[in-house]
């Protein structure tokens, strides 16, 4: 229930901005707005299915890893990986550590961190990418 409120709401906001773009030649505004709605409501779900096989495939993977990897230098080098890299995303500008955090971390797509941030798609996949080779260029050679 909850998501389809956010899907509502997301879709008013949508058809609130993009109602001079409206064609009355292409059909009727009901139509136009069902089709809005019902658009998001995919992403929505898409969103979801791919966020349960994210976090599916991680589990399983971390099983994997555990069940391979016994001894404890593996570990530490995984905890040592970690470590650089959380100090490495500390160094990034703010916003660009926000948006790798929602996108790796919480699992958000680039449209959904731009909704919730309030940004143009543009803004957001351009911090990611410059957030992305700033985390290379300060990881190269540690791991």
């Amino acid at each position: 229930e909850a998501d389809a409120e956010e899907v509502f709401q997301e879709a008013c906001v949508t058809i609130w901005e993009r109602a001079p773009l409206y064609e009355p030649a292409a059909g009727q505004p009901l139509g136009w707005a069902v089709t809005i709605v019902r658009n998001r409501a995919i992403d929505r779900l898409r969103s979801s299915r791919r966020k349960a096989e994210l976090i599916e495939a991680a589990t399983a993977e971390a099983g994997t890893q555990e069940s391979d990897s016994g001894d404890a230098s593996a570990e530490t080098m995984t905890a040592e990986a970690a470590g650089f890299v959380r100090v490495a995303l500390g160094k990034l500008a703010g916003d660009q550590r926000q948006a790798i955090q929602l996108a790796f971390f919480g699992g958000f797509t680039q449209q959904e961190i731009a909704s919730q941030l309030g940004q143009p798609l543009g803004t957001i996949k351009a911090r990611i990418r410059r957030g992305m080779l700033a985390l290379r260029d300060q990881l190269e050679g540690q791991l």
